[in-house]
């Protein structure tokens, strides 16, 4: 029976990461990568309430923590939600400018070593 409970707690803590991660995901799509941060923060006090609602459906010897967030404790996640999902957002838009940089071809490859090498001239003085 204490494997089903733990596996309860398991979903329920999962849950609320995959509402934090949805709202960091669909503020993203909506505002970018502040519009994420906000997503985060949103979705992790959602996440955070529904934790909250369901945690006495787990025994207590097996609950833990869950359910027990104060409201430091709560902005402390709050806080964390949204900087998980504005640097999440801010790295994927890092990495699609990789991507589409690599998709222009060689004159594009080649643009980009010419300004770099040239850069690290200008501002390290070395060849």
């Amino acid at each position: 029976m204490r494997s089903q409970e733990e596996a309860k707690k398991a979903a329920i803590q999962a849950t609320n990461s995959t509402i934090t991660a949805a709202g960091s995901a669909i503020g993203g799509v909506v505002l970018g990568p502040g519009g994420a941060m906000l997503g985060g923060a949103v979705g992790k006090g959602l996440g955070i309430a529904f934790e909250k609602s369901v945690a006495d459906t787990v025994e207590e010897n097996v609950r833990g923590s869950l359910g027990q967030q104060t409201l430091a404790t709560g902005a402390i996640e709050i806080a964390l939600g949204a900087a998980g999902g504005g640097g999440g957002a801010v790295g994927g838009a890092a990495f699609s400018g990789l991507t589409q940089g690599a998709t222009t071809g060689v004159a594009g490859a080649a643009g980009s070593f010419v300004s770099s090498q040239v850069g690290s001239l200008v501002i390290g003085g070395k060849g």
